[in-house]
């Protein structure tokens, strides 16, 4: 994970130049693997014969075949027609769409660093992410075209030209080298301290979500409509997930949130496990819109981007008694090492009883990953090393005793969590 700086504390693993605290246990050896490859390794051979991505706004969808292909075809576009190469930025602005995937694992196959964006912003802050990211090459939808400044590339991705990229037959692309803590993704804070801010994942962190999951991965049909938009941290990983684990991965263009159109899609495509924000289990508690339809496909209701009240849950409980219902936001460390179950001595959370039963509910989704420190408990933790950052002016008392805090860059957000107070280990968020 790079050369260790010399001021870590080597009781605690913090640097305080830096403002990052690091593991006291050794760096692993990893081969190195890029994150598209991974994801297809973990794709079943041959692949699944239900749809890979659905896009029930523009009702067209992808098989995992033409997945394949697809990704295959337009990275050897990016680097024959474009000269994309290691370490170029991509940037893509565009409501959820079925080709974004494709874009990202095209792009990260070549070592590129993908930094998707929210459509609707204005110029001026598009303009301010384009030059965090410095792209070489900016995909977007052509109802926000308008926004990018003149002097980039852009490539419309409901043009003809893109189709061609991604659909012509192609020689496979020339093979490059990347090695896990090569940067693969630029997402973008919300902005609550200031202008908003580009975060940096590495490939690493993107294999790490998907390697912790795995053992989550159940062998039954599962289809996951995701809400919330693939700009945002949550909606991002939960796509590539879903294909890494040969799900079908439903998504929906801009501004098709209404519940009737959410309870349609469930009831066509027999959805699982529906990803959305908590205003729209909001509206399926309380409102109309969701009666009449068939809903009984449906097991798990992922809630991110704010907390749900025990009232919201309570409601859409009593409407929907056999779905559970997690919640998995930026509020979730925060809430989840204090009050965790002990487990073997280390601090873990998942559901209750590790799998709900017939109305049962979570209030939290997620566990501290493997390599953790936690001194607290006196735990060995496999082999392996975490790091976790965070800026020093947001660092409202240092550690005093051995310790880490801890940051899950892997699956959630991208928010700042230090040590307040050990060896209970609560945990303070910093936006």
């Amino acid at each position: 994970m790079g050369p260790r700086p010399s001021c870590i504390d080597p009781k605690s693993g913090f640097c305080r130049d830096k403002g990052t605290f690091y593991s006291l246990r050794p760096t692993p050896n990893l081969t190195p693997l890029d994150l598209t490859s991974y994801i297809f390794s973990l794709i079943p051979n041959p692949p699944p014969s239900s749809p890979a991505l659905v896009d029930v706004s523009a009702k067209s969808l992808i098989s995992y075949g033409d997945l394949r292909s697809m990704v295959s075809s337009l990275s050897f576009s990016l680097q024959s027609e474009f000269a994309i190469q290691k370490g170029d930025g991509v940037f893509i602005l565009s409501p959820s769409s079925i080709y974004i995937p494709i874009i990202s694992l095209s792009s990260l196959s070549l070592g590129a660093i993908v930094s998707p964006s929210n459509p609707i912003n204005t110029k001026s802050e598009i303009e301010h992410q384009i030059q965090i990211s410095k792209p070489a090459l900016i995909f977007a939808h052509s109802s926000a075209a308008h926004k990018i400044p003149a002097q980039n590339r852009v490539i419309s991705i409901d043009s003809l030209e893109f189709r061609r990229l991604i659909e012509s037959p192609r020689s496979s692309p020339e093979r490059v080298t990347i090695d896990p803590d090569d940067p693969a993704s630029i997402l973008y804070s919300s902005g609550t301290t200031g202008r908003v801010k580009g975060v940096i994942w590495t490939q690493r962190n993107y294999t790490a979500m998907l390697a912790e999951l795995l053992s989550l991965r159940i062998e039954k049909r599962t289809c996951s409509f995701i809400t919330v938009p693939l700009f945002h941290a949550y909606g991002f990983a939960v796509c590539l997930k879903g294909l890494a684990f040969g799900e079908t991965v439903v998504l929906t263009g801009e501004g098709m949130f209404e519940v009737r159109f959410v309870c349609r899609a469930v009831e066509e495509w027999r959805v699982t496990h529906l990803v959305a924000a908590p205003l729209v289990l909001a509206a399926m508690s309380t409102g109309e819109e969701a009666k009449g339809f068939d809903l009984g496909s449906l097991e798990a209701v992922i809630i991110g981007g704010a907390p749900l009240g025990k009232e919201m849950i309570t409601r859409f409980k009593r409407r929907f008694p056999w779905v559970i219902v997690a919640q998995g936001c930026d509020r979730l460390v925060a809430r989840l090492i204090g009050p965790a179950l002990k487990r073997e001595g280390m601090s873990y959370k998942m559901w209750p009883e590790d799998q709900p039963g017939p109305g049962q509910h979570s209030p939290t989704a997620g566990q501290p990953s493997p390599a953790l420190p936690c001194p607290a408990w006196s735990c060995t933790l496999p082999f392996g090393q975490v790091q976790a950052r965070a800026r020093p002016a947001l660092l409202r008392q240092a550690p005093t005793v051995a310790g880490s805090s801890y940051t899950h860059y892997f699956f959630y957000s991208v928010k700042l969590y230090t040590v307040l107070s050990l060896p209970s280990i609560s945990l303070s968020m910093d936006s």
